[in-house]
Protein backbone atom coordinates (compact mmCIF):
# COMPACT_ATOMS: atom_id res chain seq x y z
CA UNK A 1 0.00 0.00 0.00
CA UNK A 2 0.94 3.31 -0.77
CA UNK A 3 1.11 4.38 3.08
CA UNK A 4 4.16 2.19 3.43
CA UNK A 5 6.20 4.02 1.47
CA UNK A 6 9.74 4.69 1.69
CA UNK A 7 8.88 8.59 0.78
CA UNK A 8 10.19 11.56 1.33
CA UNK A 9 9.14 13.83 5.09
CA UNK A 10 7.40 16.48 2.65
CA UNK A 11 5.69 13.77 0.54
CA UNK A 12 4.50 12.23 3.30
CA UNK A 13 2.76 15.16 4.83
CA UNK A 14 0.86 15.88 1.82
CA UNK A 15 0.15 12.34 1.17
CA UNK A 16 -1.78 12.01 4.69
CA UNK A 17 -3.36 15.92 4.39
CA UNK A 18 -6.81 16.57 2.75
CA UNK A 19 -5.13 17.38 -0.72
CA UNK A 20 -5.07 14.05 -1.63
CA UNK A 21 -7.36 12.56 0.46
CA UNK A 22 -10.77 10.61 -0.46
CA UNK A 23 -13.18 13.12 1.24
CA UNK A 24 -14.66 15.67 -0.94
CA UNK A 25 -12.85 18.43 1.43
CA UNK A 26 -10.00 20.38 0.93
CA UNK A 27 -8.55 22.20 4.70
CA UNK A 28 -7.46 25.33 4.47
CA UNK A 29 -4.49 24.77 6.04
CA UNK A 30 -3.82 21.91 3.84
CA UNK A 31 -3.06 24.73 1.14
CA UNK A 32 -1.57 27.17 2.94
CA UNK A 33 0.92 24.79 4.14
CA UNK A 34 1.40 23.77 0.61
CA UNK A 35 1.89 27.29 -1.01
CA UNK A 36 4.28 28.24 2.21
CA UNK A 37 6.55 25.46 1.09
CA UNK A 38 6.32 26.36 -2.41
CA UNK A 39 7.32 29.36 -1.63
CA UNK A 40 10.17 28.18 1.07
CA UNK A 41 7.93 30.13 3.84
CA UNK A 42 7.94 27.51 6.00
CA UNK A 43 10.53 26.85 8.51
CA UNK A 44 10.22 22.97 8.93
CA UNK A 45 10.83 22.80 4.75
CA UNK A 46 13.46 25.41 4.07
CA UNK A 47 16.04 23.73 3.36
CA UNK A 48 15.45 22.77 -0.54
CA UNK A 49 14.49 25.21 -2.75
CA UNK A 50 10.80 25.93 -4.02
CA UNK A 51 11.09 24.03 -7.32
CA UNK A 52 11.94 20.84 -5.35
CA UNK A 53 8.85 20.56 -3.50
CA UNK A 54 7.10 21.62 -6.23
CA UNK A 55 8.37 18.50 -8.71
CA UNK A 56 8.06 16.49 -5.47
CA UNK A 57 4.30 17.31 -5.41
CA UNK A 58 3.86 16.25 -8.97
CA UNK A 59 5.81 13.10 -8.60
CA UNK A 60 3.74 12.64 -5.48
CA UNK A 61 0.09 13.06 -7.47
CA UNK A 62 1.49 10.90 -10.64
CA UNK A 63 1.86 7.76 -8.42
CA UNK A 64 -0.74 5.31 -9.48
CA UNK A 65 -3.21 5.24 -5.80
CA UNK A 66 -3.54 8.83 -6.21
CA UNK A 67 -3.95 9.53 -10.50
CA UNK A 68 -6.43 6.49 -10.70
CA UNK A 69 -8.74 8.06 -7.99
CA UNK A 70 -11.33 10.54 -9.48
CA UNK A 71 -11.65 12.30 -6.91
CA UNK A 72 -8.13 13.09 -6.05
CA UNK A 73 -7.21 14.07 -9.67
CA UNK A 74 -9.73 16.60 -9.12
CA UNK A 75 -8.28 17.95 -5.72
CA UNK A 76 -5.19 17.67 -7.73
CA UNK A 77 -6.26 19.99 -10.77
CA UNK A 78 -8.31 22.78 -8.47
CA UNK A 79 -5.21 22.80 -6.25
CA UNK A 80 -2.81 23.65 -9.45
CA UNK A 81 -5.71 26.25 -10.21
CA UNK A 82 -5.40 27.54 -6.89
CA UNK A 83 -1.67 27.79 -6.73
CA UNK A 84 -1.84 29.64 -10.34
CA UNK A 85 -3.54 32.14 -8.83
CA UNK A 86 -1.39 33.32 -6.20
CA UNK A 87 0.74 36.29 -7.47
CA UNK A 88 4.74 35.16 -6.32
CA UNK A 89 4.35 31.46 -6.90
CA UNK A 90 1.77 31.33 -9.87
CA UNK A 91 5.00 31.98 -12.35
CA UNK A 92 6.77 29.53 -10.92
CA UNK A 93 4.36 26.91 -10.81
CA UNK A 94 3.04 27.64 -14.17
CA UNK A 95 6.89 26.64 -15.49
CA UNK A 96 6.34 23.10 -13.62
CA UNK A 97 2.86 23.00 -14.40
CA UNK A 98 3.48 23.21 -17.92
CA UNK A 99 5.85 20.16 -18.27
CA UNK A 100 2.86 18.02 -16.75
CA UNK A 101 1.18 15.59 -19.33
CA UNK A 102 -1.57 13.80 -17.00
CA UNK A 103 -0.97 11.15 -18.92
CA UNK A 104 -4.27 9.32 -17.39
CA UNK A 105 -6.56 12.06 -19.14
CA UNK A 106 -5.05 11.52 -22.20
CA UNK A 107 -7.20 8.74 -24.77
CA UNK A 108 -10.47 8.19 -22.18
CA UNK A 109 -13.37 7.25 -23.51
CA UNK A 110 -16.79 8.84 -22.90
CA UNK A 111 -19.48 6.25 -22.41
CA UNK A 112 -22.50 6.15 -24.20
CA UNK A 113 -24.70 5.72 -21.34
CA UNK A 114 -24.43 6.97 -17.93
CA UNK A 115 -26.30 5.87 -15.04
CA UNK A 116 -23.96 4.11 -12.45
CA UNK A 117 -21.51 5.98 -10.57
CA UNK A 118 -18.49 4.59 -12.56
CA UNK A 119 -20.26 5.54 -15.77
CA UNK A 120 -20.64 9.17 -14.52
CA UNK A 121 -16.78 8.98 -13.39
CA UNK A 122 -15.68 7.88 -16.73
CA UNK A 123 -17.86 11.05 -18.55
CA UNK A 124 -16.68 13.51 -16.02
CA UNK A 125 -12.74 12.48 -16.54
CA UNK A 126 -13.77 12.46 -20.16
CA UNK A 127 -15.48 15.56 -20.87
CA UNK A 128 -14.34 17.61 -17.33
CA UNK A 129 -11.25 16.81 -16.40
CA UNK A 130 -9.39 16.58 -19.57
CA UNK A 131 -10.63 19.81 -20.32
CA UNK A 132 -10.51 21.49 -17.38
CA UNK A 133 -6.32 20.37 -17.48
CA UNK A 134 -6.43 21.79 -20.73
CA UNK A 135 -7.61 25.45 -19.83
CA UNK A 136 -5.34 25.03 -17.09
CA UNK A 137 -2.64 24.94 -19.35
CA UNK A 138 -3.99 27.82 -21.09
CA UNK A 139 -4.22 29.54 -18.01
CA UNK A 140 -0.65 28.56 -17.30
CA UNK A 141 0.80 30.09 -20.51
CA UNK A 142 -1.00 33.53 -19.63
CA UNK A 143 -0.43 33.81 -16.57
CA UNK A 144 1.54 36.88 -16.41
CA UNK A 145 -1.56 38.54 -18.15
CA UNK A 146 -4.75 36.62 -15.31
CA UNK A 147 -2.31 38.36 -12.63
CA UNK A 148 -2.37 41.50 -14.51
CA UNK A 149 -5.71 41.62 -15.40
CA UNK A 150 -6.68 41.04 -11.52
CA UNK A 151 -5.42 44.60 -10.53
CA UNK A 152 -6.77 45.82 -13.65
CA UNK A 153 -3.67 46.71 -15.80
CA UNK A 154 -1.55 45.93 -18.70
CA UNK A 155 0.69 43.35 -18.17
CA UNK A 156 3.98 44.94 -19.00
CA UNK A 157 7.66 42.92 -19.61
CA UNK A 158 10.33 44.88 -19.50
CA UNK A 159 11.80 47.15 -17.09
CA UNK A 160 11.14 50.32 -16.93
CA UNK A 161 8.49 50.12 -19.13
CA UNK A 162 5.64 52.66 -18.36
CA UNK A 163 2.97 52.32 -21.16
CA UNK A 164 1.95 50.22 -24.43
CA UNK A 165 0.88 51.74 -27.31
CA UNK A 166 -2.76 51.49 -28.48
CA UNK A 167 -1.76 48.26 -31.36
CA UNK A 168 -0.42 46.33 -28.25
CA UNK A 169 -3.28 47.13 -26.01
CA UNK A 170 -5.42 45.79 -28.61
CA UNK A 171 -3.40 42.36 -28.64
CA UNK A 172 -3.82 41.64 -25.29
CA UNK A 173 -7.68 42.58 -25.52
CA UNK A 174 -8.26 40.28 -27.93
CA UNK A 175 -6.25 37.38 -25.93
CA UNK A 176 -8.02 38.78 -22.93
CA UNK A 177 -11.27 37.87 -25.15
CA UNK A 178 -9.89 34.42 -25.96
CA UNK A 179 -9.48 33.50 -22.81
CA UNK A 180 -13.07 34.93 -21.54
CA UNK A 181 -14.26 32.56 -24.53
CA UNK A 182 -12.58 29.70 -23.56
CA UNK A 183 -13.67 30.16 -19.76
CA UNK A 184 -17.53 30.26 -21.20
CA UNK A 185 -16.78 27.65 -23.48
CA UNK A 186 -16.23 25.19 -20.55
CA UNK A 187 -18.89 26.23 -18.59
CA UNK A 188 -21.52 24.83 -20.82
CA UNK A 189 -19.98 21.45 -20.27
CA UNK A 190 -19.83 22.08 -16.26
CA UNK A 191 -23.44 23.17 -15.79
CA UNK A 192 -24.48 19.80 -17.77
CA UNK A 193 -21.80 17.99 -15.28
CA UNK A 194 -23.56 19.62 -12.24
CA UNK A 195 -26.98 18.58 -13.39
CA UNK A 196 -25.96 14.93 -13.02
CA UNK A 197 -23.87 14.95 -10.02
CA UNK A 198 -25.59 18.17 -7.89
CA UNK A 199 -23.94 16.33 -5.10
CA UNK A 200 -20.16 16.97 -5.74
CA UNK A 201 -18.83 19.17 -3.78
CA UNK A 202 -15.62 19.61 -5.35
CA UNK A 203 -16.85 20.10 -8.59
CA UNK A 204 -18.74 22.98 -7.32
CA UNK A 205 -15.32 24.68 -5.94
CA UNK A 206 -14.64 23.65 -9.73
CA UNK A 207 -17.16 26.04 -11.32
CA UNK A 208 -16.81 28.30 -8.77
CA UNK A 209 -12.77 29.34 -9.68
CA UNK A 210 -13.45 29.02 -13.13
CA UNK A 211 -16.42 31.38 -12.52
CA UNK A 212 -13.88 34.31 -10.94
CA UNK A 213 -11.22 33.62 -13.90
CA UNK A 214 -14.02 34.81 -15.88
CA UNK A 215 -15.11 37.69 -13.74
CA UNK A 216 -11.54 38.64 -14.01
CA UNK A 217 -11.12 38.78 -17.09
CA UNK A 218 -14.31 40.41 -17.71
CA UNK A 219 -14.21 43.20 -15.71
CA UNK A 220 -10.67 44.06 -17.26
CA UNK A 221 -12.12 43.45 -21.34
CA UNK A 222 -15.39 45.55 -20.45
CA UNK A 223 -13.46 48.63 -18.52
CA UNK A 224 -11.00 49.09 -21.66
CA UNK A 225 -13.49 48.63 -24.34
CA UNK A 226 -16.20 51.19 -22.14
CA UNK A 227 -13.01 53.71 -21.69
CA UNK A 228 -12.35 53.11 -25.55
CA UNK A 229 -15.82 53.49 -27.68
CA UNK A 230 -18.07 54.62 -24.33
CA UNK A 231 -16.10 58.14 -22.90
CA UNK A 232 -15.62 61.13 -25.13
CA UNK A 233 -16.82 59.22 -28.04
CA UNK A 234 -16.81 62.47 -30.58
CA UNK A 235 -13.25 62.98 -29.48
CA UNK A 236 -12.41 59.19 -29.96
CA UNK A 237 -14.15 58.58 -32.94
CA UNK A 238 -11.83 61.92 -34.63
CA UNK A 239 -8.89 60.07 -33.15
CA UNK A 240 -9.63 56.94 -34.69
CA UNK A 241 -9.95 57.91 -38.00
CA UNK A 242 -6.29 58.69 -37.94
CA UNK A 243 -5.70 55.09 -37.81
CA UNK A 244 -5.67 52.76 -39.76
CA UNK A 245 -9.27 50.89 -41.31
CA UNK A 246 -7.66 47.61 -40.39
CA UNK A 247 -7.50 49.10 -36.73
CA UNK A 248 -10.52 50.77 -36.55
CA UNK A 249 -11.93 47.25 -37.92
CA UNK A 250 -10.56 45.21 -34.87
CA UNK A 251 -11.56 47.91 -32.07
CA UNK A 252 -15.14 47.18 -33.67
CA UNK A 253 -14.82 43.41 -33.82
CA UNK A 254 -13.99 43.50 -30.35
CA UNK A 255 -16.60 45.86 -29.16
CA UNK A 256 -19.20 43.26 -30.59
CA UNK A 257 -17.60 40.08 -28.99
CA UNK A 258 -17.87 41.81 -25.83
CA UNK A 259 -21.57 42.19 -25.91
CA UNK A 260 -21.75 38.23 -26.61
CA UNK A 261 -19.23 37.97 -23.59
CA UNK A 262 -21.54 39.95 -22.10
CA UNK A 263 -24.51 37.83 -22.23
CA UNK A 264 -23.46 35.27 -21.83
CA UNK A 265 -21.87 35.80 -18.72
CA UNK A 266 -25.38 37.22 -17.66
CA UNK A 267 -27.21 34.04 -18.25
CA UNK A 268 -24.63 32.05 -16.30
CA UNK A 269 -25.20 34.44 -13.70
CA UNK A 270 -28.57 33.58 -13.45
CA UNK A 271 -27.51 30.07 -12.83
CA UNK A 272 -25.42 30.92 -10.20
CA UNK A 273 -27.69 29.41 -7.39
CA UNK A 274 -25.88 25.72 -8.52
CA UNK A 275 -22.58 26.54 -7.83
CA UNK A 276 -21.92 29.98 -6.18
CA UNK A 277 -24.96 29.98 -3.68
CA UNK A 278 -23.15 32.41 -1.02
CA UNK A 279 -22.64 35.06 -4.07
CA UNK A 280 -18.83 34.89 -3.01
CA UNK A 281 -18.03 36.29 -6.50
CA UNK A 282 -19.44 39.88 -6.66
CA UNK A 283 -21.88 40.82 -9.95
CA UNK A 284 -19.42 42.17 -12.51
CA UNK A 285 -20.54 45.90 -13.86
CA UNK A 286 -22.12 44.88 -16.59
CA UNK A 287 -20.90 46.48 -20.28
CA UNK A 288 -23.41 48.74 -21.83
CA UNK A 289 -23.41 51.86 -24.10
CA UNK A 290 -26.19 53.73 -24.64
CA UNK A 291 -28.14 54.17 -27.76
CA UNK A 292 -26.66 57.83 -29.24
CA UNK A 293 -23.41 56.61 -28.45
CA UNK A 294 -23.85 53.02 -30.45
CA UNK A 295 -25.44 54.84 -33.18
CA UNK A 296 -23.02 56.91 -33.74
CA UNK A 297 -20.18 54.23 -33.46
CA UNK A 298 -22.62 51.74 -36.15
CA UNK A 299 -22.10 54.80 -38.53
CA UNK A 300 -18.61 55.42 -38.03
CA UNK A 301 -17.72 52.31 -38.43
CA UNK A 302 -20.19 51.48 -41.59
CA UNK A 303 -18.62 54.59 -43.26
CA UNK A 304 -14.84 52.98 -42.69
CA UNK A 305 -16.28 49.74 -44.09
CA UNK A 306 -17.45 51.52 -47.32
CA UNK A 307 -14.47 53.32 -47.76
CA UNK A 308 -11.60 50.85 -47.30
CA UNK A 309 -9.64 50.44 -50.12
CA UNK A 310 -9.65 54.17 -50.73
CA UNK A 311 -6.16 55.25 -48.31
CA UNK A 312 -3.72 55.31 -49.81
CA UNK A 313 -1.43 55.05 -46.94
CA UNK A 314 -1.61 51.38 -46.28
CA UNK A 315 0.97 50.22 -48.35
CA UNK A 316 3.95 51.43 -45.66
CA UNK A 317 1.82 48.86 -43.39
CA UNK A 318 3.83 45.51 -42.24
CA UNK A 319 2.33 43.06 -39.99
CA UNK A 320 4.04 41.88 -37.00
CA UNK A 321 3.50 38.68 -35.17
CA UNK A 322 4.94 35.97 -32.86
CA UNK A 323 4.27 32.30 -32.51
CA UNK A 324 3.23 30.67 -29.09
CA UNK A 325 6.87 29.26 -29.15
CA UNK A 326 8.58 32.47 -30.09
CA UNK A 327 10.39 33.83 -26.81
CA UNK A 328 7.72 36.34 -26.17
CA UNK A 329 4.97 34.07 -26.26
CA UNK A 330 2.27 36.82 -27.80
CA UNK A 331 -0.31 35.40 -29.79
CA UNK A 332 0.31 35.37 -33.36
CA UNK A 333 -1.17 38.02 -35.13
CA UNK A 334 -0.75 39.20 -38.79
CA UNK A 335 -2.79 42.18 -38.97
CA UNK A 336 -1.40 43.72 -35.83
CA UNK A 337 1.76 45.46 -35.44
CA UNK A 338 3.84 44.08 -32.88
CA UNK A 339 7.18 45.48 -33.27
CA UNK A 340 7.72 47.28 -30.26
CA UNK A 341 7.14 44.25 -28.29
CA UNK A 342 10.57 43.14 -26.77
CA UNK A 343 12.19 39.27 -27.94
CA UNK A 344 15.10 39.11 -27.32
CA UNK A 345 16.75 40.03 -24.36
CA UNK A 346 13.49 40.82 -22.39
CA UNK A 347 12.04 40.55 -18.73
CA UNK A 348 9.42 38.52 -19.91
CA UNK A 349 8.86 34.63 -18.72
CA UNK A 350 8.55 32.41 -20.96
CA UNK A 351 6.13 29.39 -20.56
CA UNK A 352 5.19 26.49 -23.19
CA UNK A 353 2.09 24.32 -23.02
CA UNK A 354 3.01 21.03 -23.18
CA UNK A 355 6.49 21.59 -23.84
CA UNK A 356 10.10 20.50 -22.22
CA UNK A 357 12.82 22.94 -22.07
CA UNK A 358 13.93 25.60 -24.51
CA UNK A 359 14.07 25.34 -28.69
CA UNK A 360 16.76 26.63 -30.50
CA UNK A 361 14.92 26.44 -33.75
CA UNK A 362 11.89 28.73 -32.02
CA UNK A 363 12.95 32.17 -33.48
CA UNK A 364 14.40 30.73 -37.00
CA UNK A 365 10.72 29.35 -37.26
CA UNK A 366 9.16 32.51 -35.86
CA UNK A 367 11.42 34.36 -38.64
CA UNK A 368 10.27 32.13 -41.44
CA UNK A 369 6.58 32.23 -40.82
CA UNK A 370 6.94 36.30 -40.31
CA UNK A 371 8.61 36.11 -44.14
CA UNK A 372 5.77 33.80 -45.20
CA UNK A 373 2.96 36.22 -43.77
CA UNK A 374 4.76 39.33 -44.12
CA UNK A 375 2.07 41.20 -46.11
CA UNK A 376 -1.40 41.68 -43.41
CA UNK A 377 -4.23 39.70 -44.12
CA UNK A 378 -6.28 43.00 -45.21
CA UNK A 379 -3.63 44.63 -47.23
CA UNK A 380 -2.98 41.81 -49.11
CA UNK A 381 -6.69 41.65 -50.22
CA UNK A 382 -6.82 45.24 -51.02
CA UNK A 383 -3.99 44.76 -53.71
CA UNK A 384 -5.48 41.82 -55.78
CA UNK A 385 -8.96 43.83 -55.56
CA UNK A 386 -6.83 46.64 -57.32
CA UNK A 387 -5.25 44.35 -59.35
CA UNK A 388 -8.30 42.74 -60.68
CA UNK A 389 -10.03 45.85 -61.06
CA UNK A 390 -7.21 47.23 -63.08
CA UNK A 391 -7.70 44.31 -65.72
CA UNK A 392 -11.41 44.43 -65.98
CA UNK A 393 -11.80 48.21 -65.52
CA UNK A 394 -13.40 48.05 -69.25
CA UNK A 395 -15.67 45.06 -68.94
CA UNK A 396 -16.93 46.35 -65.60
CA UNK A 397 -16.81 49.64 -66.24
CA UNK A 398 -20.90 49.79 -67.02
CA UNK A 399 -21.37 47.68 -63.30
CA UNK A 400 -19.39 50.16 -61.85
CA UNK A 401 -21.36 53.16 -62.98
CA UNK A 402 -24.42 51.31 -61.87
CA UNK A 403 -23.30 50.62 -58.44
CA UNK A 404 -22.00 53.91 -58.17
CA UNK A 405 -25.10 55.75 -59.09
CA UNK A 406 -27.48 53.06 -56.82
CA UNK A 407 -25.23 54.16 -53.59
CA UNK A 408 -25.64 58.03 -55.16
CA UNK A 409 -29.05 57.82 -55.09
CA UNK A 410 -29.53 55.92 -51.75
CA UNK A 411 -27.65 58.40 -50.13
CA UNK A 412 -29.71 61.36 -51.97
CA UNK A 413 -32.77 59.48 -50.39
CA UNK A 414 -31.43 59.42 -46.96
CA UNK A 415 -31.76 55.83 -47.01
CA UNK A 416 -29.38 53.32 -46.29
CA UNK A 417 -27.76 49.99 -48.40
CA UNK A 418 -30.22 47.76 -48.71
CA UNK A 419 -30.37 44.62 -45.96
CA UNK A 420 -27.88 41.85 -46.42
CA UNK A 421 -25.71 44.31 -49.29
CA UNK A 422 -21.98 43.58 -48.53
CA UNK A 423 -19.28 45.54 -50.56
CA UNK A 424 -16.80 44.11 -52.60
CA UNK A 425 -13.40 44.79 -50.05
CA UNK A 426 -15.82 43.91 -46.88
CA UNK A 427 -17.33 40.78 -48.81
CA UNK A 428 -13.46 39.66 -49.95
CA UNK A 429 -12.64 40.14 -45.94
CA UNK A 430 -15.36 38.20 -44.51
CA UNK A 431 -15.01 35.34 -46.67
CA UNK A 432 -11.38 34.75 -46.30
CA UNK A 433 -11.27 34.73 -42.52
CA UNK A 434 -14.65 32.23 -42.33
CA UNK A 435 -13.69 30.46 -44.58
CA UNK A 436 -11.38 27.66 -43.72
CA UNK A 437 -9.58 25.31 -45.87
CA UNK A 438 -6.73 22.32 -45.73
CA UNK A 439 -3.06 22.43 -47.03
CA UNK A 440 -0.15 20.21 -47.19
CA UNK A 441 2.58 22.51 -45.69
CA UNK A 442 6.12 21.49 -46.72
CA UNK A 443 7.91 22.96 -43.28
CA UNK A 444 7.79 22.33 -40.12
CA UNK A 445 6.27 24.61 -37.48
CA UNK A 446 4.20 24.31 -34.37
CA UNK A 447 0.90 25.97 -33.43
CA UNK A 448 0.13 29.59 -34.15
CA UNK A 449 -2.46 31.88 -32.20
CA UNK A 450 -4.56 33.71 -34.49
CA UNK A 451 -7.54 36.07 -33.20
CA UNK A 452 -9.51 33.54 -34.33
CA UNK A 453 -7.99 30.57 -32.66
CA UNK A 454 -4.93 28.03 -32.91
CA UNK A 455 -4.08 25.92 -35.91
CA UNK A 456 -1.44 23.65 -36.51
CA UNK A 457 0.90 22.07 -35.60
CA UNK A 458 2.49 22.16 -39.52
CA UNK A 459 4.07 19.31 -40.49
CA UNK A 460 5.83 18.52 -43.43
CA UNK A 461 2.83 16.43 -46.29
CA UNK A 462 0.47 16.44 -43.29
CA UNK A 463 -2.77 17.92 -44.02
CA UNK A 464 -4.21 20.95 -42.03
CA UNK A 465 -7.09 23.29 -41.80
CA UNK A 466 -6.53 27.02 -41.36
CA UNK A 467 -7.91 30.16 -42.71
CA UNK A 468 -8.33 31.47 -46.44
CA UNK A 469 -6.25 33.96 -46.04
CA UNK A 470 -3.37 31.96 -44.57
CA UNK A 471 -3.51 29.11 -47.13
CA UNK A 472 -3.04 32.36 -50.13
CA UNK A 473 -0.48 33.97 -48.31
CA UNK A 474 1.50 30.79 -47.58
CA UNK A 475 0.50 29.38 -51.35
CA UNK A 476 2.50 32.61 -52.96
CA UNK A 477 5.28 32.01 -50.93
CA UNK A 478 5.65 28.62 -51.95
CA UNK A 479 5.17 27.10 -48.73
CA UNK A 480 2.27 24.63 -49.01
CA UNK A 481 -0.19 23.04 -51.25
CA UNK A 482 -3.83 24.06 -51.15
CA UNK A 483 -6.44 20.61 -51.43
CA UNK A 484 -9.84 22.14 -53.45
CA UNK A 485 -12.91 22.23 -51.04
CA UNK A 486 -14.96 19.29 -52.16
CA UNK A 487 -17.57 21.00 -53.84
CA UNK A 488 -14.98 22.14 -56.15
CA UNK A 489 -14.59 18.93 -57.96
CA UNK A 490 -16.45 17.69 -62.16
CA UNK A 491 -18.31 15.28 -60.25
CA UNK A 492 -19.81 18.07 -57.81
CA UNK A 493 -20.02 20.53 -60.34
CA UNK A 494 -21.61 18.19 -63.25
CA UNK A 495 -24.57 17.50 -60.38
CA UNK A 496 -25.17 21.04 -59.82
CA UNK A 497 -25.16 21.84 -63.27
CA UNK A 498 -27.39 19.06 -64.35
CA UNK A 499 -29.73 20.50 -61.35
CA UNK A 500 -29.31 23.83 -62.53
CA UNK A 501 -30.61 22.74 -66.21
CA UNK A 502 -33.68 20.30 -64.75
CA UNK A 503 -35.30 23.21 -63.12
CA UNK A 504 -35.83 25.70 -64.95
CA UNK A 505 -37.72 27.73 -62.29
CA UNK A 506 -35.77 27.50 -59.16
CA UNK A 507 -31.96 27.63 -58.24
CA UNK A 508 -30.13 25.10 -56.99
CA UNK A 509 -28.83 25.55 -53.66
CA UNK A 510 -25.09 26.46 -53.66
CA UNK A 511 -22.26 27.00 -51.22
CA UNK A 512 -22.68 30.59 -50.08
CA UNK A 513 -19.74 32.17 -51.69
CA UNK A 514 -18.54 29.76 -54.13
CA UNK A 515 -18.36 32.33 -56.85
CA UNK A 516 -16.00 34.10 -54.40
CA UNK A 517 -13.91 31.44 -53.39
CA UNK A 518 -13.24 29.61 -56.80
CA UNK A 519 -12.46 32.72 -58.28
CA UNK A 520 -9.63 33.64 -55.38
CA UNK A 521 -8.47 29.51 -55.82
CA UNK A 522 -7.95 30.23 -59.50
CA UNK A 523 -6.12 33.18 -59.19
CA UNK A 524 -3.65 31.66 -56.80
CA UNK A 525 -3.94 27.67 -56.28
CA UNK A 526 -4.74 26.94 -59.93
CA UNK A 527 -1.95 24.01 -60.34
CA UNK A 528 -3.47 22.52 -56.98
CA UNK A 529 -6.89 22.09 -58.66
CA UNK A 530 -7.27 18.46 -61.06
CA UNK A 531 -8.83 19.10 -64.15
CA UNK A 532 -9.50 23.03 -64.11
CA UNK A 533 -10.03 23.79 -67.24
CA UNK A 534 -12.91 21.62 -67.12
CA UNK A 535 -13.90 22.89 -63.69
CA UNK A 536 -14.02 26.41 -65.14
CA UNK A 537 -16.32 25.72 -67.75
CA UNK A 538 -18.52 23.99 -65.36
CA UNK A 539 -18.35 27.31 -63.16
CA UNK A 540 -19.18 29.26 -66.11
CA UNK A 541 -22.09 27.54 -67.49
CA UNK A 542 -23.86 27.17 -63.86
CA UNK A 543 -23.20 30.77 -63.57
CA UNK A 544 -24.57 31.50 -66.82
CA UNK A 545 -27.58 29.30 -65.90
CA UNK A 546 -28.29 31.14 -62.59
CA UNK A 547 -28.09 34.67 -64.04
CA UNK A 548 -30.49 33.75 -66.35
CA UNK A 549 -32.99 32.42 -64.29
CA UNK A 550 -32.56 35.29 -62.00
CA UNK A 551 -33.12 37.89 -64.89
CA UNK A 552 -36.30 35.89 -65.78
CA UNK A 553 -37.85 36.37 -62.04
CA UNK A 554 -36.61 40.07 -62.62
CA UNK A 555 -38.29 40.63 -65.56
CA UNK A 556 -41.77 38.98 -64.37
CA UNK A 557 -41.60 40.81 -61.39
CA UNK A 558 -41.56 43.75 -63.05
CA UNK A 559 -44.62 42.74 -64.99
CA UNK A 560 -46.70 41.54 -62.35
CA UNK A 561 -46.03 44.33 -60.41
CA UNK A 562 -46.08 42.61 -57.47
CA UNK A 563 -44.64 44.30 -53.81
CA UNK A 564 -42.07 41.49 -52.95
CA UNK A 565 -39.27 39.86 -55.49
CA UNK A 566 -38.52 36.62 -53.63
CA UNK A 567 -35.59 34.46 -55.37
CA UNK A 568 -34.51 31.13 -53.07
CA UNK A 569 -31.04 30.48 -52.71
CA UNK A 570 -29.01 33.28 -53.89
CA UNK A 571 -25.69 33.49 -52.84
CA UNK A 572 -23.72 36.39 -52.00
CA UNK A 573 -22.30 37.48 -55.16
CA UNK A 574 -25.77 37.14 -56.68
CA UNK A 575 -27.81 39.27 -53.91
CA UNK A 576 -24.98 42.18 -54.50
CA UNK A 577 -25.46 42.32 -58.20
CA UNK A 578 -28.74 42.33 -57.94
CA UNK A 579 -28.44 45.53 -55.38
CA UNK A 580 -26.24 46.89 -57.28
CA UNK A 581 -28.29 46.53 -60.84
CA UNK A 582 -31.74 46.92 -59.99
CA UNK A 583 -32.45 47.64 -56.56
CA UNK A 584 -32.68 51.46 -57.48
CA UNK A 585 -35.01 50.75 -60.47
CA UNK A 586 -37.15 48.34 -58.31
CA UNK A 587 -37.67 50.68 -55.67
CA UNK A 588 -38.52 53.64 -58.35
CA UNK A 589 -40.98 51.49 -59.49
CA UNK A 590 -43.04 50.89 -56.48
CA UNK A 591 -42.34 54.62 -55.68
CA UNK A 592 -44.47 54.73 -59.23
CA UNK A 593 -47.15 52.40 -57.94
CA UNK A 594 -47.98 53.88 -54.64
CA UNK A 595 -48.84 57.46 -56.67
CA UNK A 596 -50.65 55.76 -58.73
CA UNK A 597 -52.97 54.03 -56.52
CA UNK A 598 -53.12 57.00 -54.20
Amino acid sequence: MGYFKNRPPFQKRIANSSLLSQSDEILLDDLLFLISCFENNHSEFITKAPSYYIDQYFQLTCEQEFANSYIIRNKVLLTCHLMLHEFQLGIDFADHFLNQKFAILMNRQSPTVVKTNQQKEEWLSANIQLSYFQYLQKLAVNVQVFHACKVQQYPLFQEGQKFIDIQTKLLWLFKISNLVNSGLGQMETLKSALLMVPEDMLLKEIVLVYWSDIIVFYNFLSKEVQYFWGIQILQLLDYYRHLATHICLQFYELYLQLFQIRNSISDLYKYRKHFDRDNVIKQPKWFDVNKPVHKQIEEFMLKQKLNMGNHTDRGSQKPQMSSRGSKSQIALDTRIDLSKIPRKGGAMKTHRAGRQGDSDGDDEDFEQLKLILQNSNMQSKLTKKKQQQQQQQQQQQQQQDSQVSFQKQSQEEGTDLPKGYINAEMSDFIIQHSTFINIQPNFDLEKLQFISGYFGPFKINQIVEVPLWVAIELKKKNKCRVIPPEWLSIERLQQKLDEETINELELAKMEQYYFEISSILFSYCRDDIKDDERIKLLLEDIKTRRESKIQKKIEEFILRGSDALKINNLNQHERNKIYSNFYGDLKKLRQLKLLSES
